[in-house]
């Protein structure tokens, strides 16, 4: 059975469309069937997918799991992506509100944390570190790199 990860966030299990997706807090693929959701996971080779009040189901054979992972991988990584260009779009929006308020030409990142202008929810989702960014009147992207030398920008461009 192949699997497609396909635009619009739809799932294909051979012809078995699932008609959402998305990554979950716990990095499970969450997705919904016949208006039920589930989440899906590897269990001894198999991917096993779990509904409220149902007994999980298998999926896919061992065979199809490095597929599955390499799929699974890719989403995960576009999802942590998203939200690390959303995290410097946060940190370039508050650090130029902060110039703009305050008659400065820079600011750095842990001065904004200090002065408690971040929200708590920026936070490092692949090891990259926010601590040497600095925003100036002028700074129109932010740039970091995760800990396995991936480069994510705001404004957010795939590469």
């Amino acid at each position: 059975m192949a699997i497609e990860f396909r635009e619009n966030q739809e799932v294909y299990f051979g012809e078995m469309k699932v008609s959402t997706y998305s990554i979950n807090e716990n990095d499970r693929l969450v997705f919904e069937v016949s208006g039920h959701e589930c989440f899906a996971e590897m269990v001894e080779g198999n991917l096993v997918f779990y509904s409220f009040g149902r007994e999980p189901d298998t999926l896919i054979r061992a065979n199809e799991k490095k597929e599955f992972l390499q799929a699974f991988e890719a989403l995960r990584w576009e999802s942590k992506q998203k939200t690390i260009a959303n995290n410097l779009r946060q940190i370039l929006l508050v650090g130029q509100q902060y110039l703009s308020e305050n008659s400065l030409s820079k600011v750095s990142y842990s001065e904004l944390k200090e002065m408690n202008l971040i929200d708590e929810r920026v936070a490092p989702q692949a090891g990259e570190s926010y601590s040497n960014l600095i925003v100036t009147s002028n700074t129109e992207s932010l740039e970091v790199l995760t800990e396995d030398g991936k480069s994510v920008t705001y404004p957010f461009t795939e590469k």
